[in-house]
């Protein structure tokens, strides 16, 4: 008996049923963890996304407001700094009598002290006065004085004035009481008044104005 034990080869071992579940299982968590996966992004699809609903919304149109202003604020001016406007107390006859009386006496003085403008000298020219009836039998002789100078040297320039009009003048030195030595500036003589108006008026026309005199 012991012989055959000998002689014969042990038996082989059944493969453990251990291995093949652990392989089920694997199995079985990658197929749930698709399906969980797979659920996840279908969710994820079917939610809104917000950069969407961003570029999708309207521009809301900007309405332009009218900007109102404050009003000024006004501040109240309390009652201690108001100035009261004191009145001016009237003056009384007795105060203001003096001052008319010194503005008075200031006038008065004003008026003494100022002369009275006298009345210019009288030149000692005979003037003279045309009458049409008494040219035609009038035989005089006439001079036209055009101005009386106090220096030699401006009479010497109105006679120049008056040759360059055309004009021939003399000037004539006389002595006139209280204004001393006098020059004067003399057209003519002319024979007759007729024959001086026509040269007065001739002196008008450029401007000069001449005073006739009568020979003596």
């Amino acid at each position: 008996m012991s012989k055959n034990m000998v002689g014969r080869a042990p038996a082989p071992k059944k493969p453990s049923g251990k291995g093949g579940g652990l392989f089920v299982g694997i199995l079985l968590g990658m197929v749930f963890g698709l399906v969980v996966a797979g659920g996840v992004a279908w969710y994820l699809m079917k939610l809104p996304s917000p950069f969407t609903q961003v570029e999708q919304q309207p521009d809301s149109p900007v309405v332009d407001r009218p900007l109102v202003k404050e009003p000024p604020r006004i501040h109240p001016v309390p009652a201690e700094s108001a100035v009261a406007a004191t009145p001016v107390p009237a003056s009384s006859p007795e105060e203001s009598k003096p001052r008319f009386e010194f503005y008075k006496v200031l006038t008065d003085k004003k008026d003494t002290s100022v002369p009275m403008p006298q009345a210019p000298a009288k030149i000692e020219d005979r003037s003279f006065k045309s009458d049409p009836a008494a040219e035609a039998n009038d035989n005089a002789s006439y001079f036209l004085q055009t101005g009386s100078y106090s220096t030699e040297s401006d009479a010497e320039s109105a006679k120049a004035k008056l040759a360059m009009q055309g004009m021939l003048a003399n000037v004539q030195s006389v002595f006139v009481p209280e204004k001393g030595q006098r020059f004067r500036v003399r057209l003519g003589p002319y024979k007759g008044s007729a024959e001086m108006n026509k040269v007065r008026t001739a002196l008008k026309q450029i401007g000069v104005d001449a005073t006739p005199m009568r020979a003596k």
